[in-house]
């Protein structure tokens, strides 16, 4: 149970990092 739940926030983790990354990206354009 521990396991799972340690997963599930290591998976939302990543996709917050990968959409910051992404939005951070579009800003990066946006001003060059």
């Amino acid at each position: 149970m521990i396991g799972l739940l340690t997963g599930t926030v290591l998976l939302l983790m990543g996709i917050a990092i990968w959409q910051i990354s992404k939005i951070y990206q579009l800003i990066q354009n946006n001003m060059g």
